[in-house]
Formats: structure tokens, sequence, C-alpha cells
């Protein structure tokens, strides 16, 4: 008998400890203070803008636990993100008045003032979720367009994918969508140039016309 009341009141501890949700009469944490996240050489090399968005549960007592990363940038910025989150200090949730573990998701945003490219990068990662790692990028250059490329029609972000070879170049780099001529040859000539470790792979590149705000970190709560 005492054996059971023991696993009941067990098992009940364990059900009070996961997590909630916000909404339904649970209150959002709130951050009490934090530093800015920390712009890696590899992303200042590229000239990247990019928003890492993470998932975690901030506890009764106003840390962060379980922090993981939901949509990978690449660039050491996801590694960035996650050890900035882990320090930063918050109100904690709360339901029926009581603080408890609440479920939210961060939008670390990493920013230049003048990123001085045609194109930035916002997210270099490998083609294939599941393969293991991320590319490092070795040697890189800030796309820079001609002013006859400029002047063609150009989308706002553009999709690169080339294959790894051996000494760390890209070959086969394929364009989604299809952009002119001349802005296309401009591109796979300019990335050619880039260099990653490990040498194996297909890396997939998104790159966006440049919004220059300032660098910051942002919190937005998940629902």
């Amino acid at each position: 008998m005492r054996a059971l009341l023991f696993t009941l009141l067990w098992m009940g501890a364990l059900l009070q400890a996961q997590p909630y949700r916000i909404g339904n009469g649970v209150k959002a944490p709130s951050i009490v203070s934090k530093r800015e996240p920390e712009y890696t050489d590899e992303a200042r090399q590229a000239g990247a803008v990019a928003t890492v968005v993470v998932g975690l549960v901030v506890n009764e007592q106003g840390h962060a636990e379980n922090i993981r990363v939901i949509a990978p940038v690449g660039l050491g910025l996801d590694e960035s993100a996650v050890r900035t989150v882990a320090s930063w200090q918050f109100k904690p949730g709360t339901k029926d008045d009581n603080p408890v573990p609440v479920m939210a998701n961060i939008e670390v945003s990493f920013r230049l003032l003048s990123p001085g490219s045609s194109l930035i990068p916002r997210r270099i990662v490998f083609d294939d979720p599941s393969q293991p790692g991320r590319p490092v990028l070795r040697h890189s250059q800030r796309i820079a367009l001609s002013r006859l490329a400029q002047a063609e029609t150009l989308p706002n972000c553009v999709t690169a994918r080339g294959t790894l070879s051996s000494d760390g170049s890209l070959s086969g780099i394929r364009l989604d969508p299809a952009v002119a001529e001349q802005t296309e040859r401009e591109l796979l000539n300019q990335l050619g140039r880039w260099s990653f470790e490990p040498a194996a792979g297909t890396v997939r590149m998104e790159f966006c016309a440049p919004v220059p705000v300032p660098q910051r970190a942002s919190a937005t709560p998940q629902r």
C-alpha cells in the first residue's frame, strides 16, 4: 500500500513538473536581463544576416533549460545563439500566479550595420538535414554584383546548392529561382571561390537582399 502511494505521489510530481504552453491561464515568461549575441568570424567574413530560432523551457527560477535550435542557420551562429540564451535571466511564467516551467521560442537575430553585399547569406547548412555537423566556412567573399547585374530583375532571395569537392570548393552550383544571365554568371563565379570543411556533402546557401539594421536579440513566446 505504501509502495503504491509512493508511486502515485511520484507520478503526480512528475506530471506537475512537465512544462506548460502559454495560454489557458498560463502566462509567458519575460526577459529580465540579457547579453547581446556574439557574431562569429565565419559570419562576419561572409557578411551574414540571420535569425536563429531556439526552443527552450524557462523553469520556475527563471533559467533557460532544454535549449535546442529549431531552424539552424550555420556559420557558428546556432552555437552562439544557444550560449547567449543560456546566459539570460527570465521572469518565470506563471499559472494561477505561481511560477511554473513554460515552453517558449526565442529569436536571436544577428545583423550588420553595413553588410556591404549585393546579396547576403542568411543560412548555410548541409542540404541533407540528417548529415551530422555543419559546413565550416574556410574562405569566402561578400557578393558584389556589377551595376549591369543589379539593373536586372533580381528576386529578394536566392538559394544556391553546390557539392563540396575534395578541396572544399563548390561544384555544380545551382540557383533557385533562375536569375538573369549576367547575374547568374557573376554569382557562380564568386561562389566558386568559396570553400568549406569538411569536403563532403551538398551545401545549401540562402542569400537575400540586405536590410541593414543594428545587431540585436529578441524574444518571442511559443504558443
